[in-house]
């Protein structure tokens, strides 16, 4: 996926977003699967823009820098449409973790379980994040269309933390054994 279809459907989710605000989406509540630098944005909005995908409003401040805002034109809203109906490959999983514990016999295995048990306590406090969320979400009765799709992306994100905690509750029970 490239940096330009998530900064498209940020815009198509809510609009007039400054380059500041969408760094801290990505940080934030996407972080978890997808990430993007401050520098990564402003160029790719650029680019959008350039292309006639976004639009910038300039808002001027009083003693402070202007604030631009961009927002989906009717053309970017039609190429994330193209883009979500095209079939994609499934993504390439990449973590260094698993690179560490695929060589892990040639480390100190107390240094492995230390690692392991690290990422179990990040994965923990990731996955609370995420519960936090979906209990903030379900406090509406009914979810719309927009909130539903944000609602399952949620709901993946806490099933793929679940699923980081108990791998590495059991990579630490088989390095605890004698």
């Amino acid at each position: 996926m490239s940096l330009a279809y998530a900064i498209l459907a940020f815009l198509a989710q809510e609009p007039a977003r400054s380059g500041y605000d969408l760094a801290k989406q990505f940080a934030g509540s996407v972080g978890r699967f997808w990430q993007a630098s401050h520098q990564q944005i402003y160029m790719e909005l650029a680019h959008l823009r350039e292309q006639g995908l976004v639009e910038v409003q300039v808002q001027p401040r009083d003693g402070q820098l202007e604030k631009k805002t961009y927002s989906l034109t009717p053309l970017g809203a039609e190429k994330l449409r193209e883009w979500i109906g095209r079939p994609i490959e499934p993504s390439p999983f990449k973590d260094a973790l698993m690179v560490k514990m695929y060589a892990g016999h040639l480390a100190d295995p107390g240094e492995v379980l230390a690692e392991v048990r690290r990422h179990r306590a990040r994965h923990i406090e990731w996955l609370s994040r995420l519960r936090e969320r979906n209990r903030d979400m379900l406090c509406n009765t009914k979810l719309e269309q927009g909130q539903m799709f944000r609602y399952l992306t949620l709901r993946r994100g806490i099933r793929l933390e679940e699923e980081w905690v108990a791998w590495c509750d059991e990579v630490i029970a088989l390095l605890q054994q004698p």
